[in-house]
């Protein structure tokens, strides 16, 4: 039953156009987070991790990472459970993303971000919404906002560089 009713509601009853293109929903759905998407897609080099909201199944849980193959800590925790076993590591990574996204301490989020090697961090309503927005400004404080509009900002961690220092003997 659900893939004929889902059909019919991704289709509004089959008035809207119809696509092989996966993100034709996404597109008009939400098209600010699209512009999000399109910005990664075509700016970031590489498979950096990304940070984004945990969700349950058919939830917004893991939609920036499954529309631009970034990785992403954690997306729909009970589905990796089902294809992989154990919800034990997992549980703790719902923990940190959690973490990273309401704790005012910069330290404290740094250390889960630089644990699981996160790049970007994805903030739009889906996280305001599964975090509230108390823990968010501290982003502003450590990183660069790379993408920004008025419905989501995808900061980037800035790059460190080592710089040698000259050495004191002759």
């Amino acid at each position: 039953v659900f893939p004929v009713a889902a059909t019919f509601a991704r289709t509004n009853g089959f008035t809207l156009p119809r696509s092989l293109d996966a993100l034709t929903f996404f597109r008009s759905f939400n098209p600010q987070e699209m512009e999000a998407v399109n910005w990664l897609n075509e700016n970031v080099e590489g498979t950096p991790v990304i940070l984004e909201a945990v969700g349950d199944p058919f939830t917004e849980g893991g939609r920036i990472s499954s529309k631009t193959g970034l990785p992403t800590v954690l997306e729909w925790p009970t589905h990796q459970v089902g294809n992989r076993g154990g919800p034990e590591p997992l549980g703790q990574r719902r923990q940190e993303v959690e973490t990273v996204y309401k704790t005012q301490s910069i330290d404290e989020a740094r250390a889960i971000l630089d644990k699981y090697e996160v790049k970007y961090v994805i903030v739009g309503a889906f996280e305001k919404q599964q975090y509230g927005e108390d823990g968010l400004a501290k982003f502003a404080q450590f990183m660069l906002p790379a993408f920004q509009n008025e419905a989501i900002t995808v900061y980037r961690l800035p790059q460190t560089i080592l710089v040698a220092q000259p050495s004191a003997t002759p």
